[in-house]
């Protein structure tokens, strides 16, 4: 459990931004804009292999964006102040509630949720916050049981974890931040940190130092084309900092690491959502819900090795303007190989979720 005397922090705000659902604005525009690119990669989303009807729950505006992890769709309410109000709820592959999750600790007076994942169990993981009634906060790591109860925790500060997942062999993983010296300078350290239950903190990578100066966290999101994620898969994770503009890869079992640029002059949209397939491909739905007739949909991220740079691509059929039959609106993450994602000219609209592959030249 965490520590009774709870420690004062350094204020990461609590005001992160969590990616939520939101509704495109209405625009009238008489031709749809182009994508800048000289051609399109030969990929094509195939006819989906599944679709279900979801409750409406996890997909309602305002609501934050759910994500699929291990066979279950991840729904959080990034705030509660009760022990018995769920902040983590588990959705199956038929659309069913599979658990519910209350995570909370003794003298809490708000539970903050910042991310969630699906343990090799089965069970739910969560980072997040609790604020107890004199405003001291801890900062933590918790996983719950089948019944929804907190078994164990980890009380990470200084470290403020704001993403986290779960790899192959079981590791705990999450990217975070280690708050502002007195003159708001950034505090240095390790911003990858790899947490056991029993054992702590066990390993750390990537020195808050390395991605420069710039204003802000690499780990949290702070508004439009400066989105965060963290994906694990296999014995894969991928970073995603937009804040910063890079895109990193860390192999678990190696502990070695790849770091990309990110490379805007082609594509220039905002991520909604990333996928990290078994395969290793990553995906995303790139959407400016300002510009409902402009490029947007699913795309895959291209590494060019040689430049050290990663950028956009879309996919033919399942991007362009919305009123295009078959582009998605909503990217939830990947089954094994499989995307989870939505479309806009689904008859359920939102709580309709397909299963599709992504085949190469043209095979279906």
């Amino acid at each position: 459990m965490l520590n009774a005397k709870l420690i004062t922090l350094h204020r990461l705000a609590l005001t992160t931004t969590l990616a939520l659902i939101s509704l495109p604005t209405s625009a009238q525009v008489s031709k749809p804009d182009e994508f800048n690119l000289q051609s399109s990669p030969p990929r094509t989303l195939t006819t989906p292999q599944r679709r279900i009807v979801f409750d409406s729950a996890p997909f309602s505006v305002g609501s934050v964006v759910p994500y699929w992890d291990k066979g279950y769709l991840i729904s959080i309410v990034p705030e509660t102040t009760s022990p018995t109000s769920t902040n983590v709820t588990l959705y199956d592959a038929n659309g069913h509630k599979a658990r519910e999750s209350a995570v909370w600790f003794p003298e809490a007076e708000t539970v903050f949720i910042l991310s969630a994942a699906v343990t090799i169990e089965g069970n739910v993981l969560a980072s997040g916050t609790a604020v107890k009634h004199d405003g001291t906060r801890a900062y933590f790591i918790a996983t719950a049981d089948g019944s929804g109860r907190v078994t164990a925790a980890i009380q990470t500060n200084p470290f403020f974890p704001r993403s986290v997942c779960v790899a192959a062999d079981g590791t705990i993983w999450s990217f975070g931040d280690l708050g502002r010296n007195q003159d708001r300078t950034m505090v240095e350290g390790d911003i990858l940190r790899q947490f056991d239950f029993a054992k702590g903190l066990v390993s750390s990578y990537l020195p808050r130092s390395t991605f420069g100066s710039g204003r802000g966290s690499p780990a949290v999101g702070s508004g439009e084309r400066r989105e965060v994620y963290l994906r694990c898969s296999g014995n894969r994770i991928v970073i995603y900092s937009g804040s910063f503009d890079q895109y990193i890869d860390f192999d678990v079992k190696s502990r070695s690491m790849e770091r990309f640029r990110i490379d805007r002059s082609a594509v220039d949209l905002p991520l909604r959502g990333l996928a990290l397939t078994a395969a290793g491909d990553v995906y995303g739905h790139l959407e400016d819900y300002s510009k409902p007739n402009g490029p947007q949909g699913l795309f895959s991220l291209e590494l060019d090795r040689n430049n050290g740079t990663v950028r956009w691509r879309p996919i033919p059929r399942a991007s362009g303007p919305k009123t295009q039959r078959g582009v998605v609106s909503g990217l939830w993450g990947a089954d094994g190989d499989s995307l989870v994602y939505n479309i806009f000219d689904d008859p359920a609209g939102r709580m309709g979720v397909s299963w599709s592959n992504v085949a190469r030249d043209g095979a279906h």
